[in-house]
């Protein structure tokens, strides 16, 4: 069993990772940049600063869950990996944030937590990641859903001007951002979501964000994107 369950977390992780691969630019009214992709290190440096900055409360239930795959005989330190796998998909939009503007990991792992904590879009995605969709279709639906929700996210996360505040911490950040524009998010989602999300409440919530989002309502000042490299000089 406990093989079983650490497989399904990676597998499922995986598949997110995939479809973002797949659908670069779903959802993103926002006009911002592409993001671009990861090497193998930087991903895994990105999945480590996932890990260092997140809040206690996440890290709390990191350990529950590793313990509850060792107490199914997974060992330990396969055990913490397969925790850490599950975050594939956020690791992806750290990691290209960090790329495209110009931030550490670090400061890119510290803008999308806290963002996602202050919209509550985090919660959003663990909780669609658990609900069992009925029929042929329906899980297909959810996870195009969770996809397109995870690219809000991305949106609002590079769309915040967070200029000097991202080594406060998650915790104090996300509690200052929850009191401007973006708890109006967490509202939204409350009000139409709930604590069950499905296909129907996701795509409304999302749309009404997105009508805030594209009057510019919750991006007070975009970064500025990293330059291109210049061109390599040719030879004579």
């Amino acid at each position: 069993e406990g093989a079983l369950r650490a497989w399904l977390r990676v597998s499922e992780a995986l598949s997110d990772l995939v479809a973002r691969w797949l659908m670069p630019d779903i959802a993103s009214d926002a006009a911002h940049a592409v993001l671009p992709d990861m090497d193998a290190p930087g991903f895994a440096a990105a999945l480590d600063a996932l890990v260092r900055t997140r809040p206690p409360s996440d890290a709390n239930e990191a350990r529950a869950l590793a313990t509850h795959l060792v107490a199914l005989g997974v060992p330990a330190a396969q055990a913490d990996v397969v925790i850490a796998l599950g975050n594939a998909v956020l690791a992806h939009e750290v990691g290209a944030m960090a790329l495209a503007w110009d931030e550490n990991l670090d400061q890119a792992a510290v803008r999308l937590q806290a963002v996602g904590h202050a919209t509550g879009l985090l919660r959003v995605l663990r909780t669609c990641a658990e609900v069992q969709g009925q029929g042929r279709w329906a899980p297909v639906a959810m996870g195009i859903q969770r996809i397109r929700t995870l690219a809000l996210l991305r949106d609002l996360a590079t769309g915040t001007d967070l200029r000097g505040s991202a080594d406060t911490g998650v915790d104090a950040l996300a509690h200052q951002l929850a009191k401007g524009p973006l708890g109006g998010v967490a509202r939204i989602y409350e009000r139409v979501v709930g604590a069950v999300p499905d296909v129907a409440g996701l795509l409304v919530a999302e749309q009404q964000v997105r009508s805030v989002l594209g009057r510019g309502a919750l991006t007070p000042a975009a970064p500025t994107p990293r330059p291109s490299p210049p061109p390599p000089p040719s030879r004579p």
